[in-house]
């Protein structure tokens, strides 16, 4: 017969064993969770060069990020766009179509560790550089006609729905907007304490009842990457006047290619600054 404190003895053997296991599962999407949220983008060098004299350096934190600055000369009026990439992504691939918007200025960057950016990204870092460069665009222009509006992707509606709660806007557009990453992450990985674990949590859900800027949002019915349960979601806790069109035919990456975005976009951003 087997010995009852042996079996007792191999049992708590495993049991420590799985225990260990998942410490070091924790530990390793803790140390990697940067890794793991922020991949980083290609250099999207055809852009650069096509784009090149509309380039700008936004140095913050002894770091340069890499930045744009759209005029359009046939709108007619003085009013300024910001826009936030998702992850994974050069915001130059979005300058083309930035520049037919209706507004006057288009500020965008490519975060840190992103495009030809220097530094490591975070939230704390995505969010500091957004005030940064809101500072500066209304700094460069000074006046009573301004309007200014935010538009974000993917993880960028979270850094656009933070600019919204610390600055004045006329507007907010908000593309396939995330709930949070935590929400993300713990999809990703149901077996582990995100919650606890998290140092990102990009939680615009979180946020979105302090937006009050009228709010434009738009989601694909095919997105696989953010359910669209998590962009209705966000949308249930928007605070102010809010506008959802849910789009046929397109998934996360690629939403423009559906004409009736870009319309829904111009047509908003017309109403909110009295075009």
């Amino acid at each position: 017969m087997t010995n009852p404190s042996m079996k007792i003895k191999r049992m708590s053997t495993i049991l420590l064993g799985l225990l260990l296991c998942y410490l070091l599962l924790c530990g390793v999407a803790w140390f990697y969770q940067g890794k793991l949220i922020f991949p980083g983008s290609q250099p999207l060098t055809s852009q650069y060069h096509d784009f090149a004299n509309r380039e700008f350096i936004l140095e913050q934190d002894d770091i340069n990020l890499q930045g744009w600055h759209l005029e359009n000369p046939a709108a007619n009026n003085a009013h300024i766009l910001f826009y936030f990439g998702g992850n994974a992504e050069d915001v130059a691939g979005m300058l083309p179509v930035l520049s037919r918007l209706p507004v006057r200025h288009v500020y965008t960057f490519n975060y840190r560790g992103y495009g030809l950016s220097d530094g490591l990204p975070s939230q704390t870092g995505f969010y500091a550089d957004a005030l940064a460069i809101y500072d500066r665009a209304a700094s460069l222009h000074p006046g009573e006609n301004v309007r200014f509006f935010v538009m974000g992707r993917s993880l960028g509606s979270a850094v656009t729905g933070y600019l919204a709660t610390q600055k004045p806007m006329h507007g907010v557009v908000l593309l396939a907007p995330l709930k949070s990453a935590l929400q993300n992450g713990q999809r990703t990985l149901p077996f582990v304490p995100v919650k606890w674990l998290m140092k990102h949590p990009f939680d615009l859900q979180g946020i979105a009842s302090q937006i009050t800027a009228p709010t434009l949002m738009l989601i694909a019915n095919d997105d696989v990457v953010i359910p669209v349960d998590d962009s209705l979601e966000t949308w249930e806790s928007l605070g102010g006047e809010k506008e959802l069109i849910r789009l046929e035919g397109v998934g996360h990456n690629n939403l423009f290619d559906n004409p009736a975005t870009f319309k829904a976009v111009e047509r908003f951003l017309r109403q909110q600054g009295g075009i």
